[in-house]
């Protein structure tokens, strides 16, 4: 199979630097996109700093800008010397709060709703050509202010970290002011068999489907 095309556009400006020996070269790369886009999402500017050398390629500062909305990413990708398509991928990313009316997917799949998305995570992959695994995730993520037309949604809260070989993941929300709180356990093994149990109380049917019916 050939290789993935990314989607993504804008200027480009970098700036790189050769060293080490025949064979085993070590790479200084600092590179920076202006007023591009990345899987549809417009952004302001996208800027990386990565080193490469024959066992590990590692991105030390990486950061989104558009508007109001930032991402941050640091990763380290060590794989066998020369074979990049097996390795491991250890990676952290947050972002600041992100308002949902300035995501374009989101924008364009419900206009009217609002709020802020704020996201922290840290974890590793294990890379092979086959496939792709989940070996460790901490992380959480906050949609707070959630409105639609001007009607108050609710916060959502979600928080995932594995242990022991388990991915534990944990949902709090006020959503339609009700209560709703969901618990889920996948092994981290297989076709990550699991299972998922969301719980209900005092949810107001009626308040619920006027908001179903502007949706």
């Amino acid at each position: 199979a050939g290789m993935e095309t990314i989607p993504a556009s804008g200027t480009l400006e970098a700036a790189a630097k050769l060293t080490g020996r025949w064979g085993a070269p070590l790479v200084a790369l600092e590179a920076a996109v202006a007023e591009g886009s990345l899987y549809g999402e417009p952004f302001d500017r996208l800027a990386a700093v990565v080193d490469h050398r024959p066992e590990a390629t590692e991105l030390k500062g990486g950061r989104i800008d558009s508007g109001s909305k930032r991402i941050e990413a640091q990763a380290v990708y060590r794989h066998e010397d020369g074979n990049l398509r097996a390795g491991r991928l250890r990676f952290s990313a947050l972002s600041n709060g992100m308002p949902l009316a300035e995501v374009r997917r989101v924008h364009a799949a419900q206009p009217d709703l609002t709020g802020n998305l704020q996201f922290e995570a840290a974890g590793e992959l294990e890379v092979r050509p086959q496939a792709v695994r989940l070996l460790e995730l901490k992380g959480h993520a906050v949609a707070d202010g959630l409105m639609l037309r001007g009607r108050r949604l609710g916060d959502v809260r979600l928080t995932a970290a594995t242990r022991g070989g388990m991915l534990s993941a944990r949902l709090a929300s006020d959503f339609s002011g009700s209560s709703v709180r969901g618990t889920g356990e996948w092994r981290l093994a297989g076709d990550y068999p699991g299972k998922a149990r969301v719980v209900f109380s005092k949810l107001d049917f009626i308040r619920l489907w006027h908001l179903l019916a502007q949706a």
